[in-house]
């Protein structure tokens, strides 16, 4: 009897030992650097081309075994076309409500040799050839009362997808509530809404937690938030979450302080210092790049990119960790051959990209 009071004392303790850790700390992980080597560079050029401040996401596409970058000019509200040198193949858009005009550009995507462009201000979806073309448009989702939330749109054979936030679900009470992904016809016809925040968000009170979307190449959709290192994958077939993965970076920084809406504009950037936000992400053929900064004190005086402090946290495609990347400069894109393109310089006069792999 008494040998057996001890097995079970021991088994329990066992059992509360294994429980005290759950499967998916986000802390359990061995914390990994991969450092980036530097393969190339280009500026930005071409005659009569005025540019303002590009911004993330840069697409890089593959043509006949020659690629191109979609860069988006925010400044400028237009899309510039390049080589891999940087000489300036075509420009899309300019500041306007006119047919091949744009009041705000909210997301650019491609549809095999179509770019597709939305604006939330005009309400429209545009869509233009490699060559500036305009080839159609139509009303984009506020009919359907939907915003949309993310800087890219995807294309299948059949369909675009969106990051959306429905407009009823949109303020402090319920914003956590809305679905995150909306699926078009191509003439833009509602089909569905699908997708949710994920659960450590539901009741936060943070409006600009509303989810990023991108695409993998088996037509699945990761989701992520502004203040979360948490990831979500949705089953582009069926709409149902596939899994929830993420660790706990030790350069993402959480804090329970958030500014307040009356606090003065100094007060908010000395808040703001204190936790990460997520600004995007991108997939390639093998791995998710989870992109995300932290404010400094230098940044809140000259605002510019390159004074955040600026991470990857890499995945592969299993949603397993791969290791953390300290990045130099901050990021546009990441194409499919795993080349990770930064911005050096945001001079208008110089915009200077670098060409890095990860050494693994």
């Amino acid at each position: 009897m008494y040998m057996y009071k001890i097995l079970c004392s021991v088994t329990i303790i066992l059992f509360l030992i294994g429980c005290s850790k759950p499967k998916d700390d986000p802390t359990d992980y061995t914390h990994t650097i991969i450092e980036l080597k530097k393969t190339g560079e280009f500026i930005l050029s071409g005659d009569n081309v005025t540019l303002g401040r590009i911004e993330t996401p840069a697409i890089v596409i593959e043509r006949q075994g020659s690629k191109k970058i979609l860069f988006y000019d925010s400044a400028q509200n237009q899309i510039l076309i390049t080589d891999t040198t940087g000489l300036m193949l075509q420009t899309i858009g300019s500041v306007g409500s006119g047919p091949e005009e744009f009041r705000h550009i909210t997301s650019f995507g491609i549809d095999k040799d179509t770019i597709i462009v939305t604006d939330s201000s005009l309400d429209l979806v545009k869509k233009f050839t490699l060559d500036g073309t305009l080839i159609g448009m139509h009303e984009s989702m506020a009919k359907d009362n939907l915003w949309p939330r993310s800087n890219r749109l995807y294309a299948t054979n059949e369909h675009y997808y969106f990051g959306i936030e429905e407009a009823n679900m949109s303020n402090a009470k319920n914003h956590w509530k809305s679905k995150v992904i909306a699926k078009y016809t191509k003439n833009g016809t509602l089909v569905d809404v699908f997708g949710s925040y994920h659960p450590s968000l539901v009741g936060s009170g943070l409006l600009y937690n509303y989810a990023n979307l991108l695409q993998r190449e088996d037509g699945d959709f990761y989701t992520t938030h502004r203040t979360s290192y948490q990831i979500q994958r949705f089953s582009g077939k069926n709409g149902t979450l596939v899994s929830s993965f993420g660790v706990l970076s030790p350069y993402f920084k959480q804090s329970d302080e958030r500014p307040n809406v009356y606090d003065s504009r100094e007060e908010k950037n000395k808040i703001n210092i204190k936790f990460s936000f997520v600004d995007d992400a991108f997939v390639s053929k093998n791995y998710l790049a989870f992109h995300f900064f932290n404010f400094t004190k230098e940044y809140w005086v000259n605002r510019e990119p390159n004074e955040k402090n600026n991470f990857f946290q890499i995945y592969d495609l299993n949603d397993k960790y791969v290791g953390d990347i300290i990045l130099p400069y901050y990021p546009l894109s990441m194409d499919n051959d795993n080349v990770i393109y930064l911005l050096e310089d945001d001079n208008p006069d110089q915009f200077k990209v670098g060409m890095y792999e990860m050494v693994f």
